[in-house]
């Protein structure tokens, strides 16, 4: 998705900004328990919410980020390891 964002913006020259303002600051969105925010169907929140969590990720240490087969497979989590 990122990607394709990408390759539009730098395709077309009027296209500036990505807008995923729909839902935001209404009362559609409504923060859990859990740290999550709940939105309607149709708002952009879960895009928000991935937007916001890639750039965590790559803004982050890549050395935080390493996670070896033997560290999966002490979770239960390795799947084929």
């Amino acid at each position: 998705m990122f990607e394709r964002m990408q390759i539009s913006l730098a395709n077309i020259p009027e296209m500036e900004w990505v807008d995923f303002s729909k839902g935001l600051g209404t009362n559609r969105e409504v923060p859990q328990s859990d740290g999550f925010t709940r939105g309607n169907i149709s708002d952009e929140t879960g895009i928000r919410a991935a937007h916001q969590r890639w750039k965590e990720l790559m803004s982050s240490d890549v050395s935080t980020c390493v996670v070896t087969a033997n560290a999966l497979k002490n979770t239960g989590m390795a799947g084929g390891y």
